[in-house]
């Protein structure tokens, strides 16, 4: 396991091309009960074949504050498996505070977000716009797909503009969000 501290730092043009669900993150993959914290970290136009095209989160913690995830992506245009545009989490807890996920897209699930395998997720104050899913297959979860075994608590957060939808799954309101299917003044 690591324990990296991050600060001020960019991920731009980076690409994984796993085959399996085990693998990921364009931008940076966490795994094997890893502890990562990053401020204030950009991730930019990554991709990655399967999960996470900005970041994958495996069986890890990770704590993202300030932190931009836009024009990442899962981009196979043949395959609805691929799951966050943005950020994969399986088997993992992230907190997410005051980050903006704009402009990612995957074919499959979570084109901002995908949050799976008894994944628990906070978010606070943050900001999802122009996330898109593919057309191939099912493709749910524009902002964010939380699976039936995961949790995710969302406070004072803005979700808008997200195609097809801004949550797919269940989640916890902890009050202040603005959760809508057009964006004004975003």
């Amino acid at each position: 396991s690591s324990r990296p501290v991050l600060t001020d730092c960019t991920f731009t043009s980076n690409s994984a091309n796993q085959s399996s669900y085990l693998g990921g993150g364009g931008g940076m993959f966490n795994w094997n009960e890893s502890i990562s914290t990053l401020i204030n970290c950009s991730f930019i136009d990554n991709s990655s074949g399967i999960c996470g095209g900005g970041m994958t989160n495996s069986s890890s913690t990770a704590k993202l504050i300030d932190c931009r995830f836009t024009l990442n992506s899962t981009p196979d245009p043949y395959s609805s498996i691929h799951r966050g545009g943005a950020l994969s989490n399986r088997q993992s807890s992230v907190s997410l505070e005051n980050c903006t996920i704009n402009n990612n897209s995957t074919n499959g699930y979570g084109g901002g977000i995908y949050n799976s395998s008894s994944s628990s997720m906070v978010i606070t104050t943050c900001i999802f716009f122009d996330n898109t899913v593919g057309a191939v297959g099912v493709a749910i979860g524009g902002g964010i797909y939380n699976s039936s075994t995961s949790t995710m608590t969302l406070a004072d957060s803005v979700l808008c503009g997200n195609a097809n939808d801004q949550i797919y799954g269940d989640w916890t309101d902890k009050d202040g969000n603005c959760i809508s299917l057009f964006c004004q003044d975003t």
